[in-house]
C-alpha cells in the first residue's frame, strides 16, 4: 500500500521523480495497478521501460500483469509505438500479448481495427494473441463480416484457426448458420480440415470445453444440430476413439438439454435413435454427460418406449430380437430390468398369432430377457401367458426355465470341489492325530512339532484361508486344543537355549541360509504383542535374532503388524546412537564380506532419516575394509554418506580411490562423479573437454548428484554447477518429452538435469553466482542461450529485491519535500536525471534551444557560457 500510495503521489506531483521510479522498476508500477494514475507523458516513459524490459529479457513475462493495467498504457500518442509491436511477429510476444489484450474496450482498438483483422487472421501468430485481437476488434465490426471470417478461420484448418473460429461463435452468440456451426466444430477436433499432418508416434489429446457454446445456441436450433453433427461423426474412423467419445459427450449434453427444453420428444423418436448411434460406439460408458443422459431416458417413459417400438418396427437385427435389444442397452434404451417396458412388448405380441415361429420367437427371447434372479416379474408374467394362451410347447419352455438342467461343466466342477473337500478333511484330521501324539513336542516349542504350527499362522499353506486371524486359521487346521498347545510352544521357542545366534542369522541370510526357527520365534513375539506383554525378560541375542528376522523376510511377518513389531524391538535393542551401530554391523557386514549382490539394510540406512546417522558412521570404514563389493552395493555405501551429508568422509574415501586401479571404465566414471562432488578443485585440470569425450559421463554426475529425477540435489558450488553445464550444454541440445517416454537417460532428461543446475545458479543471489551466470550468458550460443538469459534476468531481481533498504523516515521527508541530495548516490541520480531532462528538450523543443550551445556552422559555443545555459535549463 505504501508502494502504491508512493507512485500516486509521485505521478501527480513530482513527474520526474515518477519517471525515475517507472524507469528503475515498471514490474512495480505494472503490478500495483498505478498504469491509469500516470500523465500521457509518464505512461509513455512507462512504455518505453517495458519496451525495453521485453528486448533484454526473452522470457518477459506479461500474464503478470491484466488488461486493465495495461489499459492505462492505449493513449493516442502511443499508437504508432504501439501498432509497430502488435503488428510485428518479431517483436517479444509477452508484451504484444500485454498490449493486445489491453486494447479490449478503448477507442484505441477502433483505429488500430485493421491491425487486428491481419493478427485474428494470421496463422503464424499466437493462439491467445488472435483470440485476444478478436475481442478487442468485436464491437468494431458487424455480424456479416464475422460470419465471413468464421469460415475463413474454419478453412484454415490446424489446431488454432477452427478453436478460434469457434471461440468467435460463441463471442457473437451463434449467430451463424447450423451447417456453420458444426463444421466448425469437427474441423477443431481435426475431423473436417487440418492443413498439417497428424504428428504420429504421440499419445496426446486436447480436452475442450463446449458447454459455453452449447449455452448460446438457441432451443429452437437443436433439433437441426444434432442432424448435422450425426451426419459428421459418420466421417470418424474406428482408431479415432477420443474423438468418438468427444462427439458421444457432445450429442449427449445436447440430447439432454433438448429433453429437458422440451423440444425432443415423442415425435423425434426416430432422430433419437440416428443421434445415438455415436453412444453405441464410444469406450468409456461413466463419461458424465453419458450418464446424465442415460438417466434422463429413464424418467422419460414415453419418449424410451416410442424410441423402442420404432425400432422393433423398422430396425430390428436380422439376427434375433436379442441382438436387437442388445443394441438397445447400447443407447440407453435397455428393456432388461423395466417390468412395464418388457409388458407393452407382451401385450403387442399378443396381438398376434402365437402359432407364427417369429412370434414365437420373439417371446421366447423376451422371456430370458425379462427372467430374473428370481424368475419372472408376477406382473410380466401375467402379460406373457397372454400370448401363450395355454400353448404346452410354451409352457415347457416356461417350466424349463424355472427348473434349469445343470450344464456339464458344472456338474464337473461341483465334483472336483467336492472331492478336494474330501482330500482337505482327510488331510486335516491326519494332521490334528500327527500333532496330538506330539503334543508334548508341540508345548515345549521343538522345531520338528512347533514348525508346521507356526508356517500356518504365517499363512503359509494354501489349503489355509487367508482371511482368518493368524489364530483362527491355526485352529481351523488342528483343532482349538492343539491350537492352544501350538501358542504355548510359541512362547516356549523364546527360552530355548538352542536357537540359531544373530550372528549365524546374520550370516545365513549372506550365504542364502534360512533357519526355520525364525517361524516359531516370530509368531511368539507377535503373540507377545498381541497380549500386550513386554520383550523386556527375553534374552538380547533373541531381540536382536527377531529384529534380524523381521528386517530380512521371508515370510514371517504379518503385514498389519510388522511395523509394530519392529518398532517395539528396536527400542530394546537400538534405544542409543552406539547400539545402532552394533546392530548395523552385525546386519549387514556379513553381507558385504561375501560380495552380496544385493544388500537389504543398505537403502534404508541411506534414505530413513532415523538411520542416516548410522550409515554416515559406518558407510566411509565399509567402503575402506570391503573395496571390492559389487558396484550397486558400492553405490548405497556412496548413498550412506551423501544422503546423510557426511561429505567430508566421503572426500577421504575418494581421495585414496584415486590411486586405485579401476574395475572398468564405468567404475572410473562413477567415481569421477564422486570427486567432482567432494575433490571438485582437485580433479578439475584432469577433466577439460570430457562433456565432448565422454557426453554420457553427465548420467554417471546426474546418478550421483540428484536424488530423483527432477528432485532434490546434494549441495553444489556455483563452480560445480557451471562447470557442469558448459560442459555438457552444446552437446545435450535442449529438448522437451513430448508424449510418453521411457527410460531416463534420454535427451529431455539430460534437459532437466541442466535447467536444474541452471535455477541453482539463478537461485543464488551471490556475486560469484552473478558473475558464474554472465560468462553463461556470453557463451554459445546454443539452444540453452534463452533460458539462460531468462534465468539471469530472475537472478538480477531476486538481487535487486534483496539489496533494496527501505528510506528511513528522514530520507523519505527529504525526498518528497525536494530536499537536497542525501549522499553521492542520490547527487549523481539527480544529475542525471536533470540531464536527461534537458536532452529531450534540446531534442523535441520547438524554440530550437540547441543554437545556445552550437552555431550555425555546427562549432561548440565557448563552455562557460554552454555550463551556464544548461544551469539555467
Amino acid at each position: 500500500a505504501s508502494l502504491r500510495g508512493l507512485h500516486a503521489w509521485l505521478a501527480y506531483h513530482s513527474p520526474a521523480m515518477a519517471e525515475r521510479v517507472i524507469s528503475a522498476d515498471p514490474y512495480g508500477v505494472l503490478r500495483y495497478g498505478e498504469a491509469n494514475a500516470l500523465t500521457p507523458h509518464l505512461a509513455a516513459c512507462l512504455f518505453e521501460a517495458l519496451s525495453r524490459l521485453a528486448e533484454d529479457n526473452p522470457y518477459f513475462r506479461a500474464a503478470d500483469w491484466d488488461s486493465k493495467t495495461a489499459a492505462g498504457l492505449m493513449i493516442p500518442t502511443l499508437k504508432h509505438k504501439i501498432e509497430a509491436i502488435i503488428a510485428s511477429a518479431a517483436s517479444s510476444e509477452h508484451l504484444r500479448s500485454l498490449l493486445i489484450e489491453g486494447l479490449q474496450g478503448t477507442p484505441l482498438a477502433a483505429q488500430l481495427a485493421d491491425t487486428l483483422e491481419l493478427i485474428v487472421l494470421a496463422p503464424e501468430r499466437f493462439y491467445r494473441e488472435r483470440y485476444d485481437a478478436a475481442v478487442a476488434l468485436l464491437p468494431h465490426r458487424d455480424r456479416a463480416w464475422w460470419r465471413t471470417t468464421i469460415a475463413m478461420l474454419t478453412n484454415q484448418g490446424g489446431e488454432d484457426a477452427p478453436r478460434l473460429a469457434r471461440q468467435v461463435i460463441q463471442l457473437i452468440d451463434a449467430d451463424v448458420s447450423d451447417d456453420l456451426l458444426v463444421e466448425t466444430l469437427f474441423a477443431e477436433m481435426g475431423v473436417t480440415s487440418s492443413p498439417l499432418r497428424r504428428r504420429t508416434g504421440r499419445r496426446v489429446h486436447t480436452i475442450r470445453s463446449y458447454e459455453p457454446l452449447f449455452a448460446v445456441i438457441s432451443s429452437e436450433r437443436l433439433v437441426g444440430v444434432l442432424d448435422l453433427i450425426s451426419d459428421y461423426a459418420e466421417l470418424l474412423r474406428n482408431a479415432d476413439w477420443e474423438l468418438t467419445d468427444e462427439v458421444a459427450d457432445i450429442i449427449a449434453n445436447l440430447v439432454v438439454r433438448g429433453i429437458d427444453e422440451g423440444m425432443i420428444g415423442v415425435v423425434e423418436a426416430p432422430s433419437l435413435w440416428r443421434w445415438l448411434e455415436i453412444i453405441e460406439q464410444v469406450q468409456h460408458y461413466h463419461r458424465d454427460s453419458q450418464q446424465t443422459l442415460a438417466a434422463r431416458l429413464r424418467t422419460h417413459d414415453a419418449l424410451r418406449r416410442a424410441v423402442q417400438a420404432y425400432v422393433l418396427a423398422n430396425d430390428r437385427r436380422k439376427d434375433s430380437l436379442w441382438v436387437t435389444v442388445l443394441h438397445l442397452q447400447r443407447r440407453f434404451l435397455q428393456l432388461a430390468e423395466r417390468p412395464d417396458d418388457i409388458i407393452i412388448l407382451f401385450d403387442r405380441l399378443a396381438l398376434g398369432d402365437n402359432k407364427d415361429p417369429v412370434l414365437r420367437q420373439d417371446w421366447q427371447d423376451l422371456v430370458r430377457i425379462a427372467w430374473g434372479a428370481d424368475g419372472l416379474d408376477p406382473r410380466v408374467r401375467a402379460a406373457a401367458e397372454r400370448f401363450r394362451r395355454g400353448d404346452k410347447p410354451l409352457g415347457d419352455f416356461l417350466r424349463k426355465l424355472e427348473n434349469p438342467e445343470k450344464p456339464k461343466w458344472a456338474v464337473r466342477q461341483e465334483k472336483e470341489a467336492a472331492k478336494r473337500e474330501r482330500k482337505r478333511k482327510v488331510a486335516f484330521e491326519e494332521a490334528r492325530r500327527s500333532f496330538g501324539m506330539m503334543r508334548d513336542d508341540l508345548r515345549a516349542g521343538k522345531l520338528g512339532a512347533i514348525l508346521q504350527p507356526a508356517q500356518a499362522y504365517f499363512d503359509r499353506f494354501y489349503d489355509l484361508s487367508s482371511e482368518l486371524h493368524p489364530v483362527e486359521r491355526l485352529s481351523s487346521w488342528i483343532g482349538p486344543d492343539l491350537c492352544d498347545d501350538a501358542l504355548i510352544g510359541f512362547e516356549a521357542v523364546l527360552h530355548r537355549s538352542d536357537l540359531p545366534t544373530p550372528v549365524e542369522i546374520a550370516e545365513g541370510f549372506a550365504r542364502g541360509t534360512i533357519y526355520n526357527y525364525g517361524f516359531p520365534i516370530m509368531a511368539g513375539l507377535y503373540e507377545r504383542m498381541r497380549r500386550g506383554e513386554s520383550f523386556s525378560d527375553l534374552p538380547t541375542p533373541l531381540k536382536q535374532a527377531a529384529l534380524l528376522l523381521s528386517h530380512d523376510d521371508h515370510g514371517w511377518n504379518l503385514d498389519k503388524e510388522k511395523d509394530a513389531l519392529r518398532a517395539a524391538l528396536e527400542v530394546e535393542i537400538t534405544p542409543t546412537p552406539e547400539t545402532r551401530q552394533v546392530f548395523a554391523r552385525l546386519w549387514i557386514e556379513p553381507a558385504l564380506d561375501v560380495g552380496k549382490e544385493h544388500v537389504t539394510g543398505l537403502y534404508k540406512l541411506a534414505h530413513d532419516p532415523e538411520w542416516q546417522a548410522t550409515g554416515a558412521a559406518l558407510g566411509a570404514d565399509w567402503l575402506t575394509r570391503f573395496p571390492n563389493v559389487p558396484e550397486s552395493v558400492e553405490a548405497e555405501l556412496v548413498n550412506c554418506l551423501t544422503y546423510s551429508g557426511a561429505l567430508d568422509a566421503l572426500r577421504d574415501v575418494a581421495k585414496a580411490r584415486a590411486e586405485t586401479v579401476f574395475r572398468n571404465v564405468d567404475h572410473l566414471l562413477s567415481w569421477l562423479a564422486i570427486d567432482i562432488l567432494v575433490r571438485f578443485d582437485a580433479v578439475r585440470p584432469d577433466l577439460a573437454n570430457i562433456g565432448t569425450h565422454h557426453p554420457n559421463f553427465i548420467w554417471f554426475l546426474r546418478n550421483r548428484l540428484q536424488f530423483e529425477r527432477r528432485g532434490g540435489m546434494l549441495p553444489l558450488t556455483v563452480a560445480q554447477a557451471e562447470w557442469i553445464i558448459t560442459e555438457f550444454r552444446e552437446h545435450w541440445p535442449y529438448a522437451v518429452l513430448e508424449g510418453t517416454g521411457s527410460g531416463n537417460t534420454n535427451g529431455y532428461d539430460a534437459t532437466d538435469f541442466l535447467r536444474s543446475l541452471i535455477s541453482r545458479i539463478a537461485d543464488d543471489t551471490s556475486i560469484k553466482a552473478a558473475e558464474a551466470i554472465a560468462r553463461l550468458v556470453a557463451g554459445p550460443r546454443g539452444s540453452y542461450a534463452e533460458l539462460i538469459r531468462h534465468m539471469a534476468t530472475e537472478q538480477r531481481q531476486k538481487r535487486a529485491e534483496e539489496d533494496f533498504s527501505a528510506l528511513s523516515p528522514a530520507d523519505l521527508t527529504s525526498l518528497l519535500d525536494d530536499g537536497p541530495p542525501a549522499n553521492i548516490e542520490d547527487l549523481k541520480a539527480l544529475v542525471c536525471e536533470e540531464m536527461a531532462v534537458a536532452q529531450r528538450k534540446l531534442i523535441g523543443d520547438d524554440l530550437d534551444s540547441v543554437v545556445e550551445f552550437w552555431t550555425d556552422d555546427g562549432i561548440p559555443r565557448d563552455e562557460n557560457r554552454c555550463r551556464d545555459r544548461l544551469a539555467g535549463m
